[in-house]
């Protein structure tokens, strides 16, 4: 894996952004002043997103998004701040969509 949950989370920061969205087999598009963009980088690859899922989930969340194929979750950084983490099932293929709590 490429990404780590830390370096996806410092790229919203670092961008100012309001949400990190992660596609497999697409490179991360921040979302910052309205604007779309990929960061420079590999694309996510197949099985990554519900790699990170798994680190922010806890297991009844991450339940609740077997059986409903989406979840909405947050995730504290100490010293960086909370993010809503939200899940989504896309045929056979997980995205996610990391936002800023602000």
């Amino acid at each position: 894996m490429f990404y780590s949950l830390s370096t996806l989370l410092e790229i919203l920061i670092v961008e100012r952004a309001h949400a990190l969205h992660l596609h497999p087999g697409e490179r991360p598009v921040v979302e910052a002043a309205r604007n779309l963009f990929q960061v420079s980088g590999p694309p996510i690859e197949s099985g990554d997103t519900e790699t990170l899922l798994r680190q922010v989930a806890a297991k009844d969340e991450f339940r609740e998004f077997q059986s409903a194929r989406l979840v909405s979750c947050y995730h504290h950084v100490p010293g960086k701040g909370w993010f809503n983490v939200m899940a989504f099932r896309e045929q056979e293929h997980i995205r996610l969509e990391i936002r800023a709590v602000r």
